[in-house]
Formats: structure tokens, sequence, C-alpha cells
């Protein structure tokens, strides 16, 4: 299996750096979780936050605006998590603005498809479609920042953050509580067996009263290979200690590490973004990242993209010994060209552990088994038909929120007083004409 921290050491590898975005990555100690948790809870509930937890907060944003200063603007999450899980909570301001502006952009592009939908009474399913492209525009959009405060805000307003902080906090509890246990283990032996050494030595004694008439020589051997067997338990418990302090140790290198990411910013089309999966350093499955969308253009770039990405996959990921090593990993990425002329592009992501708890795409963790795990043939798949109820991807709250109060008159209003106004002109013209055949 990949190890955790796999996408941290696999994008910053020399042979990946071409492949990847610049990233910056910030260990997390357990003091600044704490902070962190605090924070949350300071800018969701109004708690207050002592001076130490603000110096902490504080010394993490300009560890992040160390990072802008290079990259100007960034994405910033915890290693792990999806990112646009941040954006789409219900409560998430910044994504409700984003999403009025995608929509207004939308319905300046086509206006004149939507009015003929809404008047003819037909499915919305298309103009849905296009509605729930923009809601995932505006939640990548959301993701940018500039300073590390608004970064912060960003992370900590997040539910999903909090618990993840909170349960690596617990994670790292729970294994010092087992440490614990294992080192008043060990000292207990060591007691028990001081024990057995005193005890002994008592036993010894009497013995040596009872020899009484044994020559001194004798005597004088014995008293020396007794001192030798003391110069021997002392190495013997030593050497326990010693053994003590490298088991700390050691247990403090396996500790579970939680990272602060920066990821440079760099504008993606959603619509070629992927998700590859790879079993045993072979590449078994493709999907598109965001399912919830059709993106009608993908159908004719469908072919150029799986061969560019198994091309890709064979030529710089298949023969590198660290890769290949681990055998089995997910793979995020995303194709472009740097113009019309140019041949298909692809940069990585991140690259993270085989596992069903991760996303499958379009794919079935369940129904899909043999594709994933390579024992069917490759396949690569992308959305060809919207949805029949594109918003039900969504959650409820996001759901109502675009269909009741956020999609702008602009989009819906807008077409029906168009078709009133029309309508009206209509009526007008038909009175005007009237009017004047009146006259004559």
């Amino acid at each position: 299996m990949v190890e955790i921290n796999l996408p941290i050491k696999s994008t910053r590898h020399k042979h990946l750096k071409q492949y990847s975005i610049k990233t910056h990555y910030y260990p997390i100690s357990a003091k600044q979780v704490s902070s962190l948790l605090n924070y949350h809870n300071h800018l969701r509930l109004s708690a207050s936050l002592n001076k130490e937890d603000e110096q902490v907060i504080l010394e993490l944003e300009t560890q992040i605006d160390g990072s802008l200063k290079t990259f100007k603007n960034a994405i910033v999450k915890i290693a792990g998590s999806c990112a646009l899980d941040y954006t789409r909570e219900p409560n998430q301001k910044q994504t409700n603005k984003n999403l009025k502006k995608e929509l207004k952009n939308m319905y300046k592009r086509e206006p004149k498809s939507l009015m003929i939908k809404q008047a003819e009474g037909k499915k919305l399913t298309k103009i849905q479609n296009s509605i729930l492209n923009c809601f995932v525009k505006a939640t990548i959009e959301t993701l940018k920042v500039s300073k590390g405060k608004q970064a912060l805000k960003l992370l900590l307003n997040s539910r999903k953050v909090y618990k993840l902080l909170l349960q690596h906090q617990e994670d790292v509890k729970n294994k010092g509580n087992k440490k614990g246990k294992v080192l008043r283990k060990k000292k207990e032996q060591k007691m028990k067996k001081e024990k057995e050494n005193k005890t002994e030595k008592e036993n010894q004694k009497e013995k040596e009263k009872e020899k009484e008439k044994e020559i001194e020589i004798e005597k004088e051997k014995e008293i020396e290979i007794e001192k030798e067997k003391e110069k021997e338990k002392e190495v013997e418990i030593f050497d326990e200690e010693e053994e003590e302090k490298k088991e700390k140790e050691k247990q403090v290198g396996k500790e579970k590490k939680i990272f602060l990411v920066v990821k440079k910013w760099i504008e993606i089309e959603p619509m070629f973004e992927f998700r590859g999966f790879v079993k045993n350093n072979n590449l078994t499955a493709v999907t598109q990242r965001h399912t919830e969308v059709c993106f009608p253009e993908l159908e004719l770039y469908a072919k150029d993209i799986s061969k560019t990405i198994r091309s890709f996959f064979r030529s710089s990921l298949q023969n590198l010994a660290f890769l290949s090593n681990n055998k089995d990993y997910i793979i995020d990425f995303f194709i472009f060209q740097k113009s019309l002329f140019d041949d298909f592009e692809i940069k990585i992501l991140e690259i993270d552990s085989f596992n069903n708890l991760k996303d499958p795409g379009l794919f079935n963790w369940e129904t899909d088994q043999n594709v994933l795990f390579g024992k069917a043939k490759y396949q690569f798949r992308f959305r060809m038909k919207p949805l029949p109820n594109p918003f039900d991807m969504l959650s409820d709250v996001w759901g109502e929120n675009i269909e009741k109060k956020l999609i702008p008159e602009s989009v819906y209003g807008n077409l029906t007083r168009n078709i009133i106004i029309v309508v009206l002109l209509i009526l007008l013209f038909i009175i005007f004409f009237c009017f004047i055949l009146g006259l004559y």
C-alpha cells in the first residue's frame, strides 16, 4: 500500500517536478492543531481566543504569506482532505457570490437558448447542467487565496476541517496512551527482575553462611564470581534503559503527522480534471473528476485524452522505482494545451493511497471492482448525457439555494420578463395596426 504521506514525497520527487504544481508543505504540531481548533470555535461560535492561540495563528498566517510571495495566489488545504469540500458547505458566503457571477456570465453567453427552452416548456436539464457547471467553477474559484489570513479563515470556517483536526488530535492522544501502557509494562518487568535479583542475592548470602567450613580461596573465588554477576546485571539494566529511550524515539518518529498544504494557483478548466487508478503498477481506469456535470465537448477529445494519459503513465510513472514499489495508488491530474496546435500535456495534482474510502468518480468500488483492480480491460469514463435531475448530485441545502435563492432574475426571471415584454409589444403592434385601419 502507498504511504499516507506519499503525495508529499511523490510530487516533490525530482523525476516528477516537471509534471507537478509547485507546492509547499508545513507540518502542523499538536500545539498548532489545538490553536486551529480554538480558532474554528472563535470564527463559528465567537468563542474567545487567548494570546497564545493568537500568536500561533499569526505564525501560521506568516508561513502561508511566505509561500504567497512566491505563488501570488494559491490553494491552501489540510493534506488528505478534499479542498472543494470547504467551499461547498452551506455557510460559504464567498461561494454564493462567485456563483451569482458565474450565473450572470452564463446568461450573457446563452440567453436565446435559455429563452427558447423556457418558452417551449421543455425540461431544463441542459440549463440545470450549465448551472451545475457554474457551481463547480464557483467552488474552485473560492479556493483561490492571496493572503494567509484569508486562507486560514477559509479553512477554519469548514466543519470538515474541524472534524479532521479533532480526529487527528484524538488519534495522537490514543497513541500516547498506548505508548504509556507499553512503557509502564516495561517498567513493571524491570522491577520484577530487580526483585528477583535481590532474592537471589539474599539466598546466596544464606548459602555462604552455611558454608563456613569451606576454604578461603573458594570464598574469594565465589566473591569474585558474585562481583562479575553484579556487573553483568548492572550492564543489563543500563541496556534496558537505553532500549527504552530508543523505543521512545522510534514511537515519536512513527507519530502520524498532519500537514498544511499551500499549492500554487493555476487556472484549470474543470472539464479537463481526471482521476486515475493504478493497481499492481498498471493504469486500470480513468474517470472525469467533477462527476456531477456533463461536458458535451469532452466527447470530441475523449480518444486523444485517453491515449495521452496512458502514454504519459507508461513513459513517466510506470518505471519510477519509488512508485512501482508501492504498486497501488490513485492519481489526480489535469490536461491542457499551450495552444490549439500543441499536443495535450499533463500536470499532476496529487498522488494518494489506493483504497475504497477515496471517491471512485464514475466507477463504483463494488460493481466495478474487476476494472479498478485490473482484472478487466482498462476503461476511460466521462458523463455522456446530463443527469435527469442534476441538482440531486448536490446536498439538499445547495440544491434549494440554487433553485430558489441563488439563480438570479437574469437567468429565470429575465426569461419570463422578456417573454412578457415580447407579448406586450405584439399586442401594442396589433392595437396600433387596428387603430390605423380604423382611421381609414
